[in-house]
């Protein structure tokens, strides 16, 4: 199970909605028969699981949503070429292309990867948050990551291309306001500040 979780990696972090879901893998199975295998997984260092939380606060834990998790792999060299593992181009090609710009994929995937690989080398533990607006039951929306700072939490929107619109992280601001303290983009232009959002070059993800 744990293999056939691996393999996977690359479609699940390619999909609109990112998280792990059971029937991804095989029909008919719940999350919780894949719980050990998950585990094994972060627990050997080759993936990195992001869970995620229902209320978010200073205390992230307590509205942790057990069923709910985003696998990332450990290194993102390694989702690059795990995504081409036909054989097609070789991993020089890849790499060159990714640098370049030039995959003519969907390269959000990579740099959300390389975000969360950043952050847990710097100890932070992966949290992500989805919620629903006020009057509007329909549309659920997605903050990437979340940490906390003191009493309060630090939300992380990630913006591998045009960094400037973010509606997500506005919404979140708007409903848990008076919970939040800094707010950051990473993205793949300067640093610079813009109200209350700090625009962070991934480079810098690890001061975070």
């Amino acid at each position: 199970r744990a293999t056939v979780i691996f393999s996977r990696i690359p479609s699940m972090l390619s999909a609109r909605k990112k998280s792990f879901r059971p029937g991804q893998v095989k029909r008919n199975t719940r999350a919780d028969d894949y719980a050990s295998s998950i585990s094994w997984l972060e627990e050997s260092y080759i993936c990195n699981l992001c869970r995620s939380i229902n209320d978010p606060s200073c205390a992230l834990n307590l509205s942790l949503d057990v069923d709910s998790v985003k696998i990332y792999m450990g290194d993102t060299g390694l989702l690059i070429t795990h995504s081409f593992d036909s054989g097609s181009i070789t991993p020089s090609e890849i790499m060159e292309a990714f640098v370049k710009n030039k995959l003519s994929i969907n390269e959000g995937m990579f740099f959300e990867n390389a975000v969360a690989q950043a952050l847990v080398s710097s100890n932070h533990a992966l949290y992500y948050s989805e919620f629903y607006i006020e009057n509007d039951d329909k549309h659920l929306y997605e903050v990437d990551f979340i940490s906390s700072s003191g009493k309060k939490i630090v939300p992380i929107e990630v913006k591998s291309s045009l960094s400037s619109k973010h509606r997500s992280l506005d919404l979140f601001m708007e409903k848990y306001g008076s919970r939040v303290d800094s707010v950051y983009v990473v993205h793949g232009k300067d640093l610079r500040v813009d109200g209350k959002i700090t625009y962070v070059p991934i480079y810098m993800t690890i001061c975070l």
